[in-house]
């Protein structure tokens, strides 16, 4: 793999990241609303993901030998 190409394959994966991160951000900028379901989604999501590794990480210490 030479330097040019992983170069190129770095820049292309930051664009297409960046540009997925900020088109949230346009898409519900300005007078338009989130829809209400989203705005659910983000109150319980947070919560929902620690619970589950939290009994992922239990698990893991109850049946590690």
């Amino acid at each position: 793999m030479t330097t040019s190409y992983f170069l190129t394959a770095v820049t292309v994966s930051a664009v297409i990241t960046f540009v997925l991160r900020v088109l949230p951000f346009l898409a519900f900028s300005g007078s338009r609303k989130m829809p209400v379901s989203l705005e659910r989604l983000g109150q319980a999501l947070p919560s929902a993901i620690m619970a589950v590794l939290i009994v992922y990480c239990i698990c893991l210490l109850y049946t590690s030998d």
